[in-house]
C-alpha cells in the first residue's frame, strides 16, 4: 500500500509539472490592458514578459515595503517615465498629478530590454 502511495504521489508531480510548465498564467493587473482573446493568443515569452514587468521591472525601496502593496502598482501606467539608462524614482501619484509620499524605482529601459531579451531567448526555446 506505502509502495502504491508513493507511485501515486511521483505521478502527480509529474503531472503538476507538465501542466505549470505549458499554462498561460498571466498577472491579474495585465486584464485591464489585454483582452482574453489577445492574451489566449500570446506566445509563453509575451506573457512572462508582461508578468516581469508588473512584478519585477521595479523595485519597492525598504522604507515603502510596508506602505505600498506590491499587487496594486499598476506599472504600466508609469513606464512612459522610465529613463534610458537609468533607474528612476518615482511618486505613485504622478499620472493623477498628486504627491502621495509613495514610491517605487524604475528600472532602466535598458535593463527591462535585456531582461525582456532574456526571457524571449528562454521561452521560445521551448
Amino acid at each position: 500500500m506505502k509502495l502504491k502511495n508513493i507511485i501515486t504521489i511521483i505521478v502527480l508531480l509529474f503531472t503538476f509539472s507538465a501542466f505549470s510548465q505549458n499554462t498561460k498564467i498571466i498577472d491579474k493587473r495585465a486584464y485591464n490592458y489585454y483582452t482574453q482573446k489577445d492574451i489566449n493568443e500570446m506566445p509563453l515569452y509575451k506573457i512572462m514578459q508582461i508578468n516581469y514587468d508588473f512584478n519585477d521591472s521595479y523595485i519597492i525601496p525598504k522604507e515603502m515595503k510596508r506602505k505600498i502593496n506590491h499587487k496594486k502598482v499598476d506599472v504600466f501606467k508609469l513606464s512612459v517615465y522610465r529613463k534610458k539608462h537609468e533607474n528612476y524614482k518615482i511618486d505613485l501619484g504622478t499620472i493623477d498629478e498628486k504627491t502621495t509620499g509613495k514610491y517605487i524605482i524604475l528600472k532602466s529601459q535598458q535593463e527591462v530590454a535585456e531582461i525582456h531579451k532574456k526571457i524571449q531567448n528562454k521561452y521560445q526555446q521551448k
